[in-house]
């Protein structure tokens, strides 16, 4: 009886090795990404009634081992506060030109007014990991009076809050928007950046783990609720 079963635990522990060694190719992969985006946009000029603006400012990296559509990233805007009588209008978008981020690339682009050149360098002086990078405003955040306002946006504050995220991983930032600011000439634009990271996901354990677990668990509940007899039967069988 005692060989059976040690031959079953042998068995079971042969397994657990074998899902052991084949995990990591079942093993599912980590989605992790940075951005860099607008933290301030201040403009000279007032925004009359049914005029906005769109800033492009925006670029994202993939940092994690796992590549991504840039179309899956699910982009949002919500006005966290405003000095303006008449609420704005705030919106995002993502341009689907079927781009895949591979792990370690990165896209986007730098408007004008934020005095910062876009490329490699400075991209990978934020976020090291990236490899290479498309220059392209695939990512747009709209800021609009809306039309029939009937009031001019002049010396106003509106603080914006956005959420970008793409399979669990998430970024969120806030960008103040300063139009008609005083301290610009009507024509004049500025603005600046900030970064951040979607937090390290925890991996999950692989499918390949998951499998030789619960193969040992089967066995031994099988083993446990056989019974014993069978153990002397098969015994005294190869005795005859």
């Amino acid at each position: 009886m005692l060989r059976n079963v040690n031959t079953v635990i042998s068995r079971c522990s042969l397994a657990l090795v074998l899902t052991i060694i084949a995990s990591p190719a079942l093993a599912t992969g980590i989605t992790q990404f940075g951005v860099i985006f607008p933290t301030e946009f201040s403009m000279g000029s007032a925004l009359p009634p049914g005029q906005g603006v769109g800033i492009q400012s925006i670029v994202v990296g993939n940092l994690g081992t796992t590549p991504f559509r840039l179309s899956d990233m699910q982009f949002t805007s919500s006005l966290v506060s405003t000095s303006t009588l008449v609420d704005p209008f705030v919106s995002t978008q993502i341009n689907d030109r079927g781009i895949v981020l591979a792990p370690g690339q990165a896209l986007g682009y730098i408007n004008n007014d934020f005095n910062q050149p876009l490329d490699l360098l400075y991209v990978q002086s934020i976020l090291p990991a990236i490899t290479s990078l498309i220059v392209h405003p695939d990512l747009i955040i709209g800021f609009d009076n809306p039309l029939g306002s009937g009031v001019s946006f002049q010396n106003t504050q509106s603080t914006v809050a956005y959420g970008l995220s793409v399979e669990g991983a998430s970024v969120n930032w806030m960008t103040v928007f300063n139009v008609g600011s005083p301290d610009l000439q009507p024509g004049w634009t500025a603005g600046s950046l900030g970064n951040g990271i979607s937090a390290s996901p925890v991996p999950l354990p692989s499918a390949g783990i998951l499998f030789g677990t619960a193969l040992i668990f089967f066995m031994f509940v099988r083993l446990q609720h056989r019974p014993m007899g069978w153990l002397t039967t098969d015994a005294a069988s190869r005795r005859t």
